[in-house]
Parts: structure tokens; sequence; C-alpha cells
């Protein structure tokens, strides 16, 4: 009799959520073992086969991480990847965490590796699963070896991870010399101070290598044939010359801002509010404008003399028709780096943004990316804070914010744990 996958699907997920896994795994695996076997006969036959795919896979790791049963979830892992199955960050998930409820330090080390191999993001609750191994193990080299990743990844940590910094900074394997921590709870105000130590807290901006990685990004989406290289050359080259700047205006965003209204269009005024408010503060602008967007047609008399004199200035460039101007205000924010700021309400989530988005995109961001509103003739904007909202270390001082608190209402209120290592006596 030749049953539906979908049975055999049904049948192990099931059982891999049961409260009692030992009532299950045997009746599961041998489910498991008949979808293998329905695999090969059906393959033998030339028909259709019954996938044996990373769902599959994942309920089965999970039954037997629940189970304890590591060994089974190492085979599983194994034949996973022999039968070239991409795995997803909920094949190793449970695992992990069983290890870790398990104290098997090394067998985290060895999931971690996989989650690695694969290229899969670890969650925060598979960070604190590691950083608890280690809470229980005494192991201070991994616990902040761990750490340091986790710090890089998860920028504001919920405050149930906050216990689990506790737990390792009360504990004699965290002491330095005999040396213990102190453990407060403070504020950073909007200058980036910490009201326990009075440290100030650093604006963290990505790495070299990943900068390079997201300008690689970019230009991939860009040089899609002769015409568009050539072009993106000359703007390289033209950036190269006339830059560098320290903030760069999304005009298309600006121009358009607030314009859904009966009789409303492209608004060259409100580019020149932005242009002048920057400018005032002594800034180098760069007005990233679509050719199409300067034409006398397009751009109204009493506006036309400005735009001249922003093309003459070098304080704009134009893309050319064919080319999306998104990846050219983006491309120059990210080369340009340092505070350089990029002002914009796109929330950069379309589909060729979605091409490029992970962490260290969505860091950046939280660096670079000013948001802002028009008043009639006047602008307003929300930079990003002089300091990164992320866990810092200051000298002998870590500083973790919280995602959330009870009495938090904006970003000043953000509650902070600090662990400032005693003095020597």
């Amino acid at each position: 009799m030749i049953v539906a996958s979908y049975i055999y699907n049904v049948i192990i997920n099931l059982c891999s959520k049961a409260e009692d896994p030992a009532d299950c795994k045997a009746g599961a695996c041998k489910v498991f073992e008949e979808m293998k076997l329905a695999n090969v006969a059906t393959e033998q036959t030339k028909k259709k086969a019954v996938a044996v795919g990373e769902p599959i896979y994942s309920a089965m790791i999970k039954l037997c991480s629940k189970a304890s049963d590591f060994e089974a979830c190492e085979a599983l892992v194994a034949e996973m990847e022999e039968a070239k199955v991409v795995p997803k960050l909920r094949t190793f998930g449970p695992l992990l965490q069983a290890h870790s409820d398990a104290g098997n330090l090394d067998k985290c080390i060895w999931v971690h590796e996989k989650l690695l191999s694969h290229e899969l993001e670890l969650t925060e609750d598979d960070y604190v699963a590691l950083l608890r191994v280690c809470v229980k193990t005494g192991h201070a080299e991994q616990f902040y070896a761990f750490l340091d990743r986790f710090i890089d990844e998860i920028w504001q940590p919920s405050l149930s991870t906050w216990d689990v910094l506790k737990d390792w900074f009360s504990s004699e394997a965290a002491q330095v010399d005999g040396r213990k921590w102190t453990i407060t709870e403070g504020t950073v105000n909007k200058q980036g101070v910490c009201s326990v130590t009075s440290n100030q807290l650093q604006s963290v901006e990505l790495s070299p290598e990943l900068d390079e990685e997201l300008l690689v990004k970019i230009e991939k989406l860009v040089r899609t044939d002769e015409k568009r290289i050539a072009q993106w050359d000359d703007f390289k080259q033209w950036l190269e010359k006339y830059g560098p700047f320290e903030v760069l205006i999304d005009a298309a965003n600006v121009g358009y801002c607030n314009q859904n209204f009966q009789g409303g269009g492209f608004d060259y005024g409100q580019i020149k509010l932005m242009v002048q408010h920057y400018e005032a503060k002594g800034k180098k602008v760069l007005i990233v404008l679509h050719e199409r967007r300067i034409s006398d047609e397009q751009v109204p008399v009493k506006h036309r003399a400005q735009i001249v004199q922003w093309g003459v200035s070098h304080n704009m460039f134009n893309c050319q028709p064919g080319n999306n101007d998104d990846w050219y205000w983006l491309y120059a924010a990210v080369k340009l780096g340092k505070r350089t700021l990029l002002v914009t309400n796109d929330e950069m989530r379309d589909h060729h943004f979605q091409m490029i988005h992970n962490r260290a995109f969505a860091r950046w961001k939280e660096r670079h990316q000013v948001r802002y509103q028009v008043h009639g003739r006047r602008v307003t904007v929300d930079e990003p804070l002089p300091y990164s909202e992320r866990p810092q270390r200051v000298g002998n001082v870590w500083h973790f914010p919280s995602r959330e608190f009870p009495d938090q209402v904006s970003d000043s209120d953000r509650r902070w744990l600090c662990v400032e290592l005693q003095q020597t006596a």
C-alpha cells in the first residue's frame, strides 16, 4: 500500500511536539525509516519519490534532542548533509538547547560550528544557550568568545538574557585575580554618558570587511550590462573626484514627502530646505537625483537656477535613465563611511533591498540613516544618536542595554546593565 507523503510528515511532526518524547520516539523513528524505504521503492519504479526534506529531518532532530538521544541527532545531521538537504535554524536550535541544558559544552561548540558552516544567523535564544552552558561549566575563555559574537549580533538583549549575564559575572569563574564584578542598573543619556560609571559610550561602526561586503552586493545589483557598468564607473570616478560628502540626500524621497494630496507633486523646494538645513551646520551635502528630474519640463521656473547651481558646484549627481537612483545614494553613503549621514524616510524593504538585507545592513542603517519631517517651509530631522545602543566594553566596564523595560517611555529611559570590575584592594 502506498502511503501519501503528507501522512509521514503529519505523524513525525506530531511526535516532535509531544510533551513526553520518550513515548513517541520509537514510533517516530519507525515511521521515518518506513518513509525512507518508501522513497527508495518509489524511485525504483521511476515514480515521484516521497520527499525526505528539511522539515522531516528537523522534526526528527527536535524529537531526539528532547529525548536526549544525542547520538541519533548527530547521525541525522550527518545523513542530512550527505543527502545535500539544506538545514535551517530550526534544525539545530533544539539540539543546541538540549546540549546546553545537559551542560555539554563541547557539543554546544560542535552545533555552533555547524550553524556557522551553513551560514545560519543565530537567534538571541541560541546565544543564551551557548552562554548558559559556559556558566554551568565555568569556562571563561569560551564564555567571552561567545559573548564577543553575541554583542556583535544582538544589540539590545532581552531581560531574560540579562539573567545569564548576571549569573556569569556573579560566578567565581568570572573573577579576575580574585576581583569580583559589581552589577548595577542605570541609564545612558542622549550624549552617551553612563549614569553609573560616567563612561562615554562609542559609536560602533561596521567592520571594514562588512562594509566591503555590502558594497560588493550593491555593485552586483547594478553592474548587469555594459551600459550600466560604464555609467556606474563614471559615478565612482565622480564621487572620488568631488567627495567626500558628509550628508547624502535621497532627493526623490524628500521631494515627494507629504505630497499625497490633490494637486500634490514633486516639490523641489523641500529638497532646497533640506540642503539649507545641513549647509547651515557647515556640512558638505550631496543630492542624488535622477536625470529625468532636472529637465525644464520637470523643474518649475523658480527652481531651475537652483538646480543648475547644484550641478555647477558638484553638490548634485544625476543618475541616467535605466538606473535606480537608490543604488547610487546607498553606495555613496556606505563608501564614504565614517559618520556620513543618509537622509531618507525610505525603509529600504522592496525586493531589491531584500537582496542585500541582513543584520549588517540593518546595523549600518541604525548608525547612518536620518529620518525627517517637512513642516511647510521647515524641516526637522531625527539623526542617529552619537553612540551605539548596543553592548559595549569601556575599560573594565561592560554596558548592556535592554530591549524592553516596564517603565521605558523613550530611548533615554532605556535601562542598562553595568558590570564593573572591582578595583584592586
